[in-house]
C-alpha cells in the first residue's frame, strides 16, 4: 500500500517502510512525521508482521529537519511576540516504543533528524555510500528522537561528544568501526542484506523476539539486579507460551517450527 510520502510493502511477515520524498532529500517535514506516526502503530499491531525495515528512496536516507520550517517557526513567534512552541519528540518515542524489531537500511546520507531516526532503530545496515552527520549544532539545535540517549550507549560518551559537537561527517566504514552501524554492504546489496537480516529474525518465535527486545531495551536503564528480575518475569512468561513448546518440540522432532505468536 502507498501512503502519500511513505511507501509500505509487506512481504513474508516483513514490512518495508520507504521515505518517499527523494526530491526533498526525505526531510522530516510535518507531513512525513505525521504519516510515520500513523503507520508505525498500525504495523506494530498487525499480527502478520514480525519485522520492520526503514529506508529512504533515492540517494539519501534522510537529510533531517525542514530548515525552511525552522525559520518560519521562529519568524512567526517573533511576529506574534510569543515564546517558541514546545518541541514534540513523539516520533522518537513512537520508534523506540515499537514492540517489533526495526532495521534501518541506510541507503545514503543520514543527517540531523535522519541520524537520530537511524539510531532509534534496533539494527542498522548501511550502504558503503552512506554517511552520517549529527548536524544539530550546525543549525543551533540539540540531539532529538532519543539520540542523546542512544548515541553514547552505542559509541561511548567521549565519541558521542565528538560526533555531536563537531558535526563532522562519518563515512559508512568508520561508522561500522565505532559501532554506530552493525554492517556495511555494497550499495546494490543493501536491500538484500536488510531483507536477509529481517528473514533471520522473522523465522523465530515472534513472542520470544519481542520479549528479547524488551529485555535488551530495559537493560539500558537498569541495574544488574533489575535486569535479572526483569529477565525472570519474561522467561516465566515465555515458558508458558505455545511458541516455546513448538520450538522445543520441533527441535526434538528435527523439523522446522511453525510459530503462531501465542
Amino acid at each position: 500500500m502507498k501512503k502519500k510520502s511513505l511507501i509500505v510493502e509487506i512481504r513474508e511477515a516483513i514490512a518495508k517502510i520507504t521515505l518517499n520524498e527523494p526530491e526533498n532529500l526525505n526531510i522530516l517535514n510535518d507531513s512525513l512525521k505525521s504519516q510515520l506516526l500513523d503507520v508505525l502503530p498500525e504495523l506494530d499491531a498487525n499480527n502478520n508482521i514480525r519485522v520492520l525495515i526503514l529506508t529512504g528512496a533515492g540517494k539519501v536516507f534522510c537529510a533531517g529537519g525542514d530548515i525552511r520550517a525552522f525559520k518560519k517557526r521562529y519568524d512567526d513567534c517573533i511576529a506574534r511576540g510569543e515564546a517558541t512552541p514546545y518541541y514534540s519528540n513523539t516520533l522518537g518515542a513512537a520508534i523506540l516504543d515499537l514492540s517489533k524489531p526495526i532495521i534501518a537500511a541506510i541507503n545514503g546520507a543520514a543527517i540531523g533528524g535522519g541520524f537520530s531516526l537511524a539510531l532509534a532503530c534496533d539494527i542498522r545496515i548501511a550502504s558503503d555510500n552512506a554517511f552520517f552527520n549529527a548536524g544539530f549544532v550546525r543549525v543551533g539545535l540539540t540531539p532529538e528522537l532519543g539520540s542523546s540517549f542512544m548515541l553514547p550507549r552505542l559509541v561511548g560518551l567521549g565519541r558521542a561528544c565528538e560526533l555531536v559537537m563537531t558535526a563532522r561527517d562519518i563515512r559508512a566504514h568508520e561508522a561500522e568501526k565505532i559501532g554506530l552501524v552493525n554492517k556495511v554492504v555494497g550499495d546494490h546489496e543493501l536491500d538484500v542484506a536488510a531483507s536477509d537480516m529481517a528473514k533471520l529474525i522473522a523465522a523465530h518465535s515472534p513472542i520470544a523476539v519481542k520479549m528479547a527486545k524488551k529485555a535488551l531495551r530495559h537493560s539500558l536503564e537498569s541495574t544488574l539486579q533489575q535486569s535479572l528480575d526483569y529477565e525472570t518475569h519474561l522467561m516465566t512468561y515465555c515458558f508458558s507460551t505455545r511458541d516455546h513448546y513448538e520450538a522445543v518440540t520441533s527441535f526434538l522432532d528435527k523439523r522446522k517450527p511453525e510459530f503462531k505468536g501465542v
